[in-house]
């Protein structure tokens, strides 16, 4: 006997979901190499690794790889400012 409309996270395949921050904000998102948007934002992934990349103009790149399976994960980027040629 089945059971019509059960549906198990690997059926449907495994979703995470990234709320991605960052200070200072309204930095870009990059995820796993296209443009996602602007901190703050939610990006819902499928479970496995990602690339995350921050960048904002006068702040250091923040890249971290994370892996997920499911659930809210929070990201919190914490750049550092660019120090400026002497």
């Amino acid at each position: 006997m089945s059971v019509e409309g059960a549906r198990t996270a690997t059926d449907v395949g495994a979703q995470a979901t990234l709320e991605i921050s960052s200070v200072p904000l309204a930095a870009e998102i990059e995820l796993d190499g296209s443009f996602s948007g602007n901190t703050p934002s939610s990006i819902g992934v499928a479970a496995g690794e990602h690339t995350i990349r921050i960048s904002k103009p006068g702040f250091k790149v923040w890249e971290r790889k994370i892996k997920t399976s499911t659930g809210d994960v929070k990201v919190v980027a914490e750049m550092e400012p660019e120090t400026a040629a002497k």
